[in-house]
């Protein structure tokens, strides 16, 4: 009896040791794969990434996952088991590579910055309205008439504050951006054209 006793826990050591070495390789592979994935990827390019990392380096030992973590390698993308995967991987990395860790989450908490596109627009102001804030409209040469809207510090070679009417009639060529803001008129967000920079056409 003693002797079936002491085999029983023999077994029981050695299979938590082995447990705990197959977990160790896949978050060591794991830890060295995530840290070469740039962090300055865009956020959702950057996960996919770390998840490949993660089943790249878990794919050997499918089945000891399976029996010992109910994770099903073979369907990664169904019932959450990319999830489950990610979430084990991630708690033991607390002890495993703390650095990684530590710069996934300043990754993760990182607010993402948001790059705008600056356009050039060269025409005729044909119009100046002044109603809350000062619209330009461009007609170009092909009589496409285009707003373009004055909302905040605008850079300038003119005295814009007060030489702005004089550009009435005038080739000006501005630098602008597209913004989604509110429209109280139609009660929705469209997009305006705001104004950056505006200068006089070259050879005006």
């Amino acid at each position: 009896m003693y002797k079936f006793l002491l085999t029983i826990l023999l077994i029981f050591v050695l299979s938590n040791t082995f447990a705990q070495k197959y977990m160790d390789n896949i978050l060591s592979k794991s830890c060295e794969c995530v840290d070469e994935v740039s962090t300055d990827l865009p956020m959702q390019e950057f996960n996919l990434q770390l998840g490949l990392c993660m089943i790249e380096a878990a794919q050997p030992y499918k089945k000891q996952l399976m029996k010992d973590y109910d994770i099903d390698l073979e369907n990664i993308d169904s019932n959450g088991q990319g999830e489950k995967l990610g979430r084990t991987i991630g708690v033991k990395m607390a002890t495993t590579c703390p650095n990684t860790l530590m710069r996934l989450t300043n990754k993760m908490t990182a607010p993402e910055t948001e790059t705008t596109t600056n356009v050039e627009a060269v025409g005729t102001v044909s119009h100046i309205d002044r109603e809350l804030f000062v619209v330009f409209t461009l007609k170009d040469s092909y009589d496409k008439e285009v707003k373009y809207y004055w909302l905040s510090a605008v850079e300038s070679p003119i005295n814009l504050d007060q030489n702005y009417p004089s550009l009435l009639g005038k080739d000006v060529s501005i630098i602008y951006e597209t913004q989604e803001l509110f429209d109280p008129n139609i009660e929705i967000y469209r997009d305006f054209n705001v104004i950056q920079k505006i200068s006089l056409a070259i050879g005006d």
